[in-house]
């Protein structure tokens, strides 16, 4: 019970780090250092041997990532499992500094097209897009059309992109692969975008590039200059070797594997496994204790309960940890520190934090890494809320070869008929085709 003649609780001040502050902490760190030397050091052969690493916990893992990007200058293309996808896909971004970040699962069109284009960047991808027939990497000029204000880039050149891409003309753009024109003003909902584009034209040149709102149809931000992107996929797969993603990487991509365990389940290890040594690769380990060990731990989850939060922050301390909390605004860790404050000011046994360090950032999961103790809001509060949902690739029907993987049994979705089971191919007539 409080009385008016209480004190009121000593807040805690609040010290705002940068985002680069843990990544510099992981990069200074001997087991980074060990790791990126074993990645640096010179290959004897043309191969290039894995290098395994274990002990990565919570958001540790995209901080690694973005470390090697950042001191090889070079593509980083991470092959997960959906559960870690998640952790990647929201911290990537977060930590990469403005460079560019392509999610294959709504983005592999943008991906592939920076890639041929020789452009650093991060690619996540899961372990299906390793078996995906796209197009030749000799052909891939063609899928992209680049677009800035004020150059002559061709009214009709454009439309000429669009028709041989595959784009559908509706009279309104709602999803990606489609186009509509309007006189001079056409507009476009590329491949792997996340909102459609609208070019306007004077003759030949670019006066105008804006996002906009496919329901109220209403322009938003203005853009300086764009890459379009055409479909990479390939739907005319067929029996001879087809160009997967794999063949898109530069020699000096670094490969992230995460993680050993789900590789070894998987449909396309092989096909990953034979390409491997001609690029330098890291094999996450989860479970087992396998190469370099980081020795990360994770955070207990404490559902919002602030006085085991304030008993752990001041077992860290004794242990000469230091706490910093990952979150978005400085209003909520204001909050966190008055919630803190109030739950030690009942204990007169302890005395509260005297600072509370911050990084600006919501990471998806926190964890402990020698002497840093990294809390993010899904610790405390419980359930993540994801930054954006991905839209699925658009896919057009199913090719021969993946029906041919089908199996009596198997579980189907029909477009028109909804779930079923796979009983038997049947060759039909249509026309003077079988």
């Amino acid at each position: 019970m409080k009385f008016s003649a209480d004190p009121s609780p000593q807040l805690a001040s609040i010290v705002k780090r940068p985002v680069d502050f843990i990544l510099e902490k992981l990069t200074d760190s001997a087991t980074y250092r060990a790791l990126r030397e074993a990645l640096a050091a010179p290959v004897a052969s043309e191969e290039h041997q894995t290098v395994s690493i274990c002990g990565v916990r919570g958001s540790l893992a995209p901080f690694i990532a973005a470390g090697l990007f950042r001191d090889f200058n070079a593509p980083v293309v991470i092959f997960c499992n959906p559960d870690e996808e998640e952790v990647y896909d929201n911290d990537l971004p977060l930590l990469l500094g403005g460079h560019p970040f392509c999610n294959t699962a709504d983005e592999l069109s943008p991906a592939l097209g920076r890639l041929s284009g020789s452009e650093s960047l991060v690619v996540l991808a899961g372990f299906d897009d390793i078996g995906i027939g796209v197009c030749s990497t000799e052909t891939s000029r063609e899928k992209v059309f680049r677009l800035a204000t004020g150059d002559d880039a061709g009214y009709n050149a454009l439309m000429a992109f669009l028709k041989s891409n595959g784009f559908e003309k509706r009279e309104f753009v709602e999803d990606e692969g489609e186009y509509s024109v309007r006189g001079s003003i056409i507009d476009v909902f590329c491949y792997g975008s996340r909102e459609p584009l609208r070019i306007e034209f004077f003759g030949d040149m670019v006066s105008s590039l804006r996002s906009f709102d496919t329901d109220s149809q209403l322009s938003s931000a203005s853009i300086d200059s764009i890459d379009l992107f055409g479909s990479f996929t390939n739907e005319e797969q067929g029996t001879a070797k087809q160009t997967g993603i794999l063949d898109y990487l530069p020699a000096s991509t670094i490969i992230i594997i995460d993680d050993a365990t789900t590789l070894a389940g998987e449909e396309n290890r092989l096909l990953l496994e034979a390409a491997l040594p001609r690029f330098r690769h890291v094999l996450v380990h989860r479970i087992e204790t396998h190469g370099i060990d980081f020795g990360a731990g994770a955070q207990e989850k404490l559902q919002g309960n602030f006085r085991i939060l304030a008993n752990r922050l001041e077992q860290k301390t004794a242990k000469g940890l230091k706490t910093l909390f990952a979150c978005s605004s400085r209003r909520e860790i204001e909050e966190l520190a008055e919630f803190i404050a109030e739950e030690k000011a009942s204990d007169r046994t302890s005395k509260p934090p005297e600072a509370f360090e911050w990084i600006p950032v919501t990471l998806h999961t926190g964890f402990e890494y020698n002497d840093l103790s990294v809390y993010a809001e899904s610790d405390i509060f419980g359930k993540f809320h994801t930054r954006h949902a991905h839209r699925r690739r658009k896919i057009r029907g199913i090719s021969l070869k993946e029906l041919q993987r089908l199996k009596v049994g198997d579980y189907v979705v029909h477009e028109d008929y909804g779930i079923g089971i796979f009983r038997s191919l049947e060759t039909i007539q249509v026309g003077n085709s079988e």
